[in-house]
């Protein structure tokens, strides 16, 4: 039978229906499964049911009010498990809106209504400007329902005033609403997360948005024993019960007893729990049960709920509604520097209120002056933030520190990496370069786990199986708390940890696995290193094998950033003229050469080459190194017979030191095959080519991107020499590995595309050709600029093949 033949057949059976309906305990599950035996195969029980209740003639005056209440709350929680996912059953909220009006049920609705509609926006699914105009009109209608469900009509209640400028959140509260109410009779929900989260201001909005479910709700400050407990006597006073005035435990068990056996609808708050062994006495039976706490493991004693920060649009949303300020750039970069901290953000808009600066004039000085705007008392919280950043937080490290001495080295240490993904058997194989007691703790990985365990427990720390997490501005008020003269000592050991892990051929794209998950960490101790003027040869080391990575990815203005504070830190270390230092130079040079900015290239080159040269020798590799190098500029200046001397040389020196079949000898003989390409002597340089390839194939095997240069210079020579249909094969190859190791838009790409284009050209694929310069041409211009050789190079060979597809239009 069909959805319209089963629904006929409630409603000609409506008058019985209702009689049934009034003295059934488990009508919900009868009309489930009255619905799932006629529905076709494939309905959820939720989806049955939801739309057999909006069928069922909400506004038939004959239906008794009570079976009205008696559907609601079941209609409103089955409508938002199903209608997420039940894409076809768009008409339920306009259909139910209108028929359905049990009290609380509309702000239930409009709430999930608007988490479909920005689903929908986000998908593309519909029309853009529709979906923001209705998503407008729910947003107010919603904040009218807010302000209508104030908790006027409580019987009894403590709360204190409503936060004006909350924003968003409407995913947590709609979890936590949804997980109180599956506990029916009885429900605890923890919510848990880093101090500063917003986990108090998510319960305090919570219990304005739903103060209508409820007759009775008691706020207790759960901190201390004698905070919960001086709130339980309040709470027994409002009550008037007889035992008042009594022990506080004999009170205790009257309002427990009270709550367990009271008819009300009640909801008691437990904010700022320490943790379950301290709450557990006072926990009481019947209702519904919100605890807010900074320890998360509440596990066996509530559902839990972790609050996590702000998404990025609701803290710039907060900021604009705090400081009724208008500058919606200002206010995203802000909430970015904060890391969508709501505390923090909270702190940032009371400054800009008490200083009437502008949100642009706050972030500028908030980066210079970081945590010291925070302890201003231009900064202070409004009342309904009780503690800074700094002093919520103190709280949590002196408690996971009780718990477990070590946590607070892990997490000083932990303070000077990257903030995510901090890797913990970096930490452990690096053990050597920390204070004793932390080495000893993280070689033992029992030690270890309860080291961690304790600063996640009070959510300073979250832990994958990457490693660990630490909010920016933990770490930012940990280094803060860290005695000046202690600061270096805890800079030096994380970077010589990260420096000795991180890969030495950070350039190899066989090392780019590990460097992905170093890098970050290799940047942030190499910048404090180098800031702190603290270990410097491990820091000189992290900037270059970072800028090696840079160099790999083709992303030039990041290397030679890297390598220019290289140089500083390692002349420092070194002194000016020493090898380490001449390296760097001449990665420098190569960098400089890439963007076409050949004399300073030049400069970088022979620097480098007089070094090694006076401190080396003429005939050390390295100076065959950096004599490559200067070959591989001259060659770009066009000195050819310069290009091929440095080229000769450098093959002289490899060849007597690490014999004919080295790597190092490939590479000199590969430049040297394209010298010749170029003076047109192309059998030497298809026999320099070949020799290099089959070198190459042999070391790194024969889908390394070394490999694929080489293939694609032979293919160069194939191509001059009129050899079209093997060039093509060439380059296909190389582009096949290339792409698949270097990614589409690497330079490398670019080259081969456009050598591939140039041969499909000859052979009158001029449609394949065209395609493939635009494709070179667009790497280039994005990578390189409109005004570099390589770009200008293609941008020839584009307007050529245009000019003779015109000719043969």
């Amino acid at each position: 039978m069909s959805f319209a033949g089963t629904f006929n057949a409630l409603l000609s059976l409506s008058s019985r229906f209702k009689n049934w309906a009034l003295n059934s305990e488990e009508i919900v599950e009868s009309l489930k499964r009255l619905g799932i035996e006629t529905l076709e195969v494939g309905a959820t029980p939720d989806q049955v049911y939801v739309r057999s209740l909006v069928d069922l003639r909400w506004d038939d005056p004959d239906l008794p009010t009570n079976v009205l209440e008696m559907f609601g709350d079941d209609l409103i929680r089955s409508a938002f498990k199903s209608y997420m996912t039940d894409e076809s059953n768009q008409d339920f909220i306009a259909q139910a809106e209108e028929r359905f009006r049990v009290q609380g049920a509309e702000a239930y609705l409009l709430q999930f209504q608007l988490v479909f509609l920005k689903n929908a926006k986000r998908a593309a699914s519909t029309d853009t400007m529709i979906i923001l105009r209705r998503i407008e009109e729910l947003e107010q209608k919603q904040n009218a329902l807010n302000e209508a469900s104030e908790p006027q009509s409580l019987s009894i209640n403590n709360l204190m005033l409503r936060n004006p400028n909350f924003t968003g959140r409407d995913e947590i509260l709609g979890e936590l609403r949804e997980t109180l109410e599956e506990g029916k009779a009885a429900a605890l929900t923890a919510l848990y997360g880093l101090g500063g989260i917003g986990k108090t201001q998510v319960a305090l909005e919570y219990t304005y948005r739903y103060a209508g479910e409820y007759d009775v709700i008691w706020w207790v400050k759960a901190e201390t024993e004698a905070s919960r407990t001086a709130d339980i006597e309040a709470f027994a006073r409002e009550l008037k019960l007889t035992e008042v005035g009594q022990t506080s435990d004999v009170v205790r068990e009257a309002v427990r007893k009270w709550l367990r056996n009271a008819k009300e609808k009640w909801l008691l708050i437990f904010d700022n729990a320490p943790n379950p062994e301290e709450l557990k006495s006072f926990l009481p039976n019947g209702g519904h049960v919100l605890i807010t706490s900074r320890y998360q493991a509440w596990g066996g004693t509530a559902e839990l709920l972790e609050v996590e920060k702000m998404e990025p649009g609701e803290a710039k949303e907060f900021l604009l509604k705090r400081t009724k300020q208008k500058d919606e750039t200002a206010a995203d970069a802000i909430a970015k520097e904060l890391d969508y901290l709501p505390l923090a953000l909270e702190q940032a808009g009371a400054y800009v209120e008490k200083t009437g600066k502008s949100l642009a004039d706050y972030l500028e000085l908030y980066r210079k002056r970081k945590l010291e705007i925070f302890e201003s008392g231009l900064a202070k919280p409004s009342q309904d933030y009780k503690d800074t950043v700094s002093t919520t937080w103190t709280m949590s490290f002196e408690a996971a520190e009780n718990q477990c001495t070590e946590s607070g080295d892990l997490l000083r240490l932990c303070a000077y990496f990257a903030p995510d993904d901090i890797p913990l058997d970096v930490i452990v194989e690096g053990a050597e370069f920390l204070p004793e007691t932390l080495a000893a703790c993280v070689k033992d990985e029992t030690k270890l786990d309860v080291a961690v365990a304790a600063l996640k427990d009070y959510s300073l720390v979250t832990r994958s199986k990457k490693g660990l997490s630490v909010h920016r501005l933990v770490q930012e008020v940990t280094r803060d708390r860290i005695p000046i003269e202690e600061r270096k000592t805890w800079i030096a050991e994380a970077a010589e940890i990260v420096n000795m892990a991180f890969p030495q051929e950070s350039d190899d794209v066989r090392t780019w696995e590990d460097c992905n998950r170093l890098l970050p960490h290799g940047l942030a101790a190499a910048g404090y290193g180098e800031k702190a003027k603290v270990a410097h040869k491990s820091v000189g080391r992290l900037l270059t094998l970072c800028a090696n990575y840079f160099w790999g990815h083709a992303l030039y203005e990041e290397a030679r950033d890297l390598y220019s504070q290289a140089i500083a830190v390692c002349e420092i270390s070194y002194g000016l003229d020493h090898p380490s230092v001449a390296i760097i130079v001449n990665n420098l040079g190569e960098v400089l050469r890439k963007q076409g900015n050949l004399e300073e290239a030049k400069k970088c080159s022979k620097r480098a080459l007089k070094i090694g040269e006076e401190k080396l020798g003429k005939d050390h590799p390295l100076v065959a190194f950096f004599m490559n190098n200067l070959g591989l500029v001259l060659q770009d200046q066009g000195t050819l017979e310069g290009a091929k001397q440095c080229f000769e040389r450098a093959l002289n020196i490899n060849e007597k030191q690490f014999g004919r079949d080295h790597r190092n000898v490939s590479r000199d003989v590969n430049n040297l095959g394209y010298v010749f390409l170029q003076q047109g002597a192309m059998e030497n340089a298809k026999q320099c080519f070949e020799r290099t390839l089959k070198i190459l194939e042999k070391e790194l095997g024969e889908n390394h991107p070394n490999v694929a240069t080489a293939v694609n210079n032979l293919g160069a020579v194939l191509q001059a020499q009129g050899n079209w249909e093997p060039a093509i094969k060439c380059f296909e190859r190389a582009l096949i590995i290339l792409e698949k190791e270097l990614g589409e838009n690497h330079p490398n790409v670019a080259s081969t595309v456009n050598n591939l284009g140039l041969s499909l050209e000859y052979q009158g694929d001029l449609v394949g050709a065209k395609r493939c310069f635009e494709k070179a041409l667009e790497i280039f211009e994005t990578l390189l600029g409109l005004n570099h050789p390589e770009t200008k190079k293609v941008l020839l060979n584009l307007a050529g093949l245009l000019e003779k597809m015109r000719g043969k239009g």
